[in-house]
């Protein structure tokens, strides 16, 4: 009876599944396991016929189990059906097969595909058992008659050799009387230990020996013994060996016909009797495997045209033995698809020689379609014509069947391989290779053709390379699988692919191909990044807020502190556990909430609030008070009921001063930009009307009342050049022509002039550095900053009072720029106007570098003053510190950056008179007429020869004409058809030795960039008086700076 075992760790699963399996199938015993372990044993102990294996099981599962059984030399050959409750996958199924099982179950199991799954699997076992049987016999035969066959022959060339024959004597009591060299031989016995002994005691063997001695009694006793008889029998060596001899007995005997002896001649014929047995044997193994393998032999025999068929072939075609029909009710059997080509074949070979080879189906005596393979050759006769076909014949309708059933299972699965997103590949040992799937060629962009033959190895990224084969290592070993991620070079870039492999080996357990399946884990792999990043930075994120500079809190409804981080307790000045359940406006030194506490609004609308509060820290040493963005967000709980406030303030004390810095740059952009718009066209006229007012009161007599009247319009016209002048200087857009002068000379020769701007009733005093105070800029601009300081200090002071004006050098570092924000680090030397006046309360402290800003009434200042100064400095690369208290006085420190050039100190030369001209010839290139007019006019006055030209073209052709005549050009900077810098740059061509004096009212960055006027270039600025122009004239033409120019 055939037995089935069933494993599975689940009682209720054995018990259903027996009952089942009982009902079903009652002829079956079955046999059960509650675990793997448990399993194997019973499978060894009972060698059942059939194995259903659940996969999931603890300490053991379905798989392991599995592989054990298929690799155990006493279970191995036992079908396994592997059970699951969960859906397979490709992955799971290929796995299974590949640990040794036959087929899958799913549960709850169907009861036609377990029944037929079983009976498959029984068929499969008994055919496996009944083939491996008769495989070991057909070996051992095979085995046994090549031995017998290599023994054969070297015996009979023995025999041939040295005589076959062998010759004994015996008495008629059956002692040895002689025996010949080649019997002794044989036997391994001498002659005086064979002579005079029994021979059938000492020669035949005792199962015979009875048998024997009466055949030779009789035949010696026969009235015809004295004739000739033949017999064969064995006989012993003297190792015990047993030979089989045929022996030729002739008798001896006397003259009165009594029997003296009878010699025997002998032929040992052991190995043709033990070939002849062999060859009886090996007869009857084919023929068993003929049977089992449906495999037999046929022959037709073409003088008659009728075939002989043997046994199995008769069967196969379900007839009864030695049937042996005729050629063509033979070629009958085969379908009618099949009879034209089997006809063909047959006759092809009968009549040329041509054997076949064919698959063709056949219909049975009992109706039974099957599939035969039929093979045929010819058979010769010794003058070569052909007198037989002789072939075999086999039943492959199993075999057919089988490769049927694989076909749709590859297909099958080819379908699934090709469909499904995951790849499959297989290569061979190298790497190189044999299949890839659909899948991988369309990710890798390549087609199965260009893969072929190639190795994956270039599509790995080199930094994954040596680790992919580090995990391929693991292929040769159980359980011959690797599993490696790596990052490819694919059509969508460098993708993260993870690849489960597994090694298929050969009979000699050696690798001879490697199929992997593979899947696209990039994103998975970027999942996985972007948690443990997030993860990372939550820590990170944690550990920022406690330490972050902003005060963050969480309180309670009640305002009582849960959480804070350090920087709440610096603000508080608490140690921590002093903070926790205190209110958190308790911790900051107040006994109620802050006015305006957007906590407050949170915690009544429950929704987020911010505001601005401003105060002082406790115990913080600075005056000003802070100002506090503070932000306040809602708490809830996982019901999302209110449990508090989360409360985020940050200082931006300094954000509102860099704003309102940012704010006073933007203002002063825009008087910049005021100012370079309305300065050009401004100072043009303006120029006009102080020319024609000057030439006009020189032909006057002061005493004439239209003398006075000018005199007014020149005053006036003389503000409005200072005011535009300040715009430019405080909008840092003055063109400046900067000089290497010592600052102390320069201050102390403004003493007298600023003693006459504050009046008699202040003290001026003055402090100088005992060092060289060396600075680099325009001394116009120093006289601007004191004339504008001085005037304000006087303006402070109401009755009497002092000012002061001071030198130092001063050393700024890093420390000192960040205790006070706007101080710049480096070396500069350091001026101080100091008064005593009425100072300045912090409103007015903030106000003071506004342009048009004035604490002054109406009329009495244009507030640029400050703001002029500021611009002066800022544009110098310096900055400006003001210190002052109310009723305390005020202090400026203007710090100018230090010079530290070896470049010679300006020298300035006194000029009692207005320098004239010696009638050098000037071109004056001027595009306004009224101001080209007047300059000519004034140039003219001062003794000069004058070529006035509007425009640029202009000025060019009269260049050409005058040549080197030409000892200075005076151009206006701003101009339609090109600049003056571009004018002069083209004159200089036509005249190398050219003087160039440029003039505007705003260069706009033609010859100045930055206000600073481009080294070797002169200017004078718009509007100017003669004065003004001719000591200028005179210092171009001549080199020499003479005072006033």
């Amino acid at each position: 009876m055939q037995k089935i075992l069933l494993i599975d760790d689940k009682r209720d699963n054995l018990v259903i599944l027996a009952a089942l399996l009982k009902n079903l199938m009652p002829e079956l015993t079955i046999i059960s396991a509650q675990s793997g372990a448990e399993g194997i044993e019973k499978a060894k102990s009972g060698q059942p016929d059939v194995i259903l294996l659940d996969i999931m099981m603890p300490d053991m599962d379905g798989y392991e189990t599995c592989r054990r059984l298929t690799t155990d030399e006493t279970t191995w050959h036992i079908p396994v059906i592997l059970l699951t409750a969960i859906k397979t996958n490709t992955a799971s199924r290929v796995k299974g097969l590949e640990m040794g099982a036959n087929s899958f179950l799913t549960k709850p199991v169907d009861e036609g595909e377990l029944v037929s799954q079983v009976r498959v699997a029984l068929r499969i076992k008994q055919a496996e058992d009944s083939l491996r049987s008769e495989r070991k016999a057909l070996e051992a035969l095979v085995y046994k008659r090549t031995i017998a066959l290599q023994e054969s022959e070297h015996k009979w060339r023995n025999v041939l050799v040295n005589t076959p024959q062998i010759g004994i004597s015996i008495d008629t009591h059956a002692k040895i009387t002689f025996a010949n060299n080649h019997f002794l031989s044989l036997t391994g016995w001498s002659s005086n230990e064979i002579i005079g002994k029994d021979w059938f005691e000492m020669f035949i063997p005792e199962d015979i020996r009875d048998e024997i001695r009466k055949v030779f009694l009789e035949s010696i006793n026969k009235e015809n013994a004295f004739g000739h008889s033949t017999h064969e029998n064995e006989i012993l060596t003297r190792d015990g060996n047993r030979l089989a001899i045929s022996w030729s007995n002739v008798a001896t005997k006397t003259l009165n016909g009594e029997i003296i002896d009878v010699t025997c001649l002998g032929v040992d014929i052991t190995e043709r009797v033990r070939a002849e047995q062999t060859l009886k044997e090996t007869k009857t193994l084919l023929e068993t495997a003929g049977r089992v393998a449906h495999f037999g032999g046929w022959s037709v025999n073409l003088a008659d045209n009728k075939a002989k068929w043997s046994d199995e072939v008769a069967a196969i075609h379900e007839m009864p033995a030695g049937y042996s029909p005729p050629v063509s009710e033979g070629i009958s059997f085969y379908t009618p698809e099949w009879q034209e080509k089997i006809s063909r074949v047959f006759y092809d070979c009968a009549s040329k020689g041509i054997p076949y080879d064919e698959e063709m189906e056949i219909i049975t005596g009992k109706g039974k379609r099957i599939w035969v393979r039929a093979t045929g050759q010819a058979v010769y006769d010794e003058s070569g014509k052909i007198i037989k076909v002789e072939g075999s014949f086999q039943d492959i309708n199993q075999q057919k069947q089988a490769e049927n059933d694989l076909r749709k299972s590859e297909e099958k699965y080819r379908l699934l391989v090709e469909n499904q997103t995951d790849m499959v590949v297989k290569v061979d040992p190298e790497g190189r290779f044999l299949f890839a799937s659909p899948s991988y060629c369309r990710l890798f962009g390549k087609s199965e053709e260009e893969l072929l033959g190639q190795t994956f190895i270039p599509f790995i990224h080199e930094d994954d390379r040596s680790a992919t084969a580090e995990a391929m290592k693991t292929l040769y070993s159980p359980p011959h699988t690797a599993y490696m991620e790596q990052r490819a070079l694919t059509t969508r870039g460098w993708r993260w692919l993870a690849w489960l492999d597994t090694a298929v080996l050969d009979e000699q357990g050696n690798i001879k191909e490697i199929i992997g399946a593979g899947r696209d884990i990039t994103e998975h792999m970027q999942t996985e990044s972007a948690l443990k990043t997030s993860e990372q930075q939550i820590k990170f994120q944690e550990e920022l807020l406690r330490n972050a500079p902003m005060i963050t809190l969480f309180h309670d409804n009640d305002f009582n502190v849960i959480w804070h981080n350090k920087a709440f307790a610096d603000a508080t000045g608490l140690p921590a556990h002093k903070i926790v359940g205190k209110k958190c406006y308790a911790a900051m030194g107040r006994d109620e909430p802050c006015l305006n506490c957007p906590g407050i609004l949170t915690l009544k609308t429950e929704k987020p609030h911010q505001a601005e509060l401003t105060r002082s820290d406790p115990g913080s040493s600075s005056v000003s008070p802070k100002v506090w963005d503070i932000r306040s967000i809602p708490a809830r709980n996982d019901a999302e009921e209110l449990i508090g406030a989360i409360e985020i303030a940050l200082d931006i004390s300094e954000r509102i001063k860099l704003n309102n810095q940012f704010m006073q740059a933007q203002k002063i952009e825009s008087v910049g930009r005021l100012a370079g718009g309305i300065a050009h066209d401004f100072n043009n006229m303006l120029g006009v009307i102080l020319g024609y007012s000057e030439m006009a009161m020189e032909i006057l007599p002061p005493s004439d009342p239209a003398y006075a009247f000018l005199k007014e319009v020149l005053s006036a016209a003389s503000r409005s050049r200072d005011i535009t002048r300040q715009l430019l200087a405080f909008a840092r857009k003055q063109t400046i022509s900067p000089q290497v002068l010592d600052l102390n000379e320069t201050v102390e020769s403004m003493l007298k002039m600023l003693r006459r701007l504050i009046g008699e009733n202040i003290d001026l005093t003055w402090k100088p550095c005992n060092s060289r105070c060396t600075v680099n800029m325009d001394p116009s601009q120093i006289d601007q900053i004191l004339a504008n300081l001085c005037v304000n200090a006087g303006d402070a002071i109401a009755d009497v009072g002092e000012i002061s004006i001071g030198t130092e050098l001063a050393v700024i570092d890093q420390d000192c720029c960040a205790a006070n924000p706007g101080f710049i680090p480096g070396n500069f030397i350091k001026l101080t106007v100091r008064d005593s006046g009425c100072g300045m309360d912090k409103k007015t402290l903030s106000l003071i570098f506004e342009p048009f800003f004035t604490t002054k009434s109406i009329g009495k200042g244009s507030g640029l003053g400050l703001a002029t100064v500021y611009g002066i400095v800022q544009q110098n690369n310096g900055f400006i510190d003001v210190c002052s208290m109310p009723g305390e006085g005020s202090a400026f420190h203007i710090y100018l950056p230090c010079h530290n050039a070896a470049a010679d100190l300006l020298s300035v030369t006194s000029a009692a008179t207005v320098p004239s001209g010696h009638g050098e010839l000037i071109l004056i290139v001027e595009d306004e007429s009224a101001l080209l007019k007047i300059s000519q006019i004034m140039l003219e006055k001062l003794n000069y020869k004058i070529l006035a030209a509007s425009t640029p073209s202009e000025g060019i052709q009269l260049a050409k004409e005058y040549g080197e005549q030409i000892k200075l050009l005076l151009t206006d900077v701003i101009m339609p058809e090109m600049s003056g810098r571009d004018l002069a740059s083209i004159l200089s061509k036509l005249i190398p030795d050219l003087k160039v004096l440029f003039m505007s009212g705003y260069t706009a960055d033609v010859i100045a960039h930055h206000g600073v006027l481009d080294e070797g270039l002169q200017f004078i600025q718009k509007p100017f008086l003669a004065t003004d122009l001719a000591f200028r004239i005179h210092q171009v033409l001549h080199g020499v700076r003479v005072k006033g120019s």
